[in-house]
């Protein structure tokens, strides 16, 4: 993470909601998303996919990146 990363990271609440969009019959990923309108923009390119909410503690959070218009968190604990 860039500093700026970090310290945005450290906001974080301790139980952080974020969202996925998934395909079907997807079964491993890492990355979700702080913001629903990009689940749902990631659920437009993916046709019968749908939308989930996830409600992650912050210490099972791997990083959270804010580039490419996007705040992405990585993950390694399968929700």
């Amino acid at each position: 993470m860039k500093p700026s990363e970090l310290e945005a990271f450290k906001q974080l609440p301790e139980i952080v909601t974020c969202y996925r969009a998934h395909r079907e019959k997807e079964t491993q990923w890492l990355s979700y998303t702080l913001e629903r309108e990009i689940a749902e923009k990631f659920l437009a390119k993916r046709p019968g996919g749908y939308i989930k909410e996830y409600k992650i503690p912050k210490a099972d959070i791997l990083c959270l990146f804010l580039r490419r218009q996007e705040k992405e968190l990585l993950c390694l604990k399968q929700l």
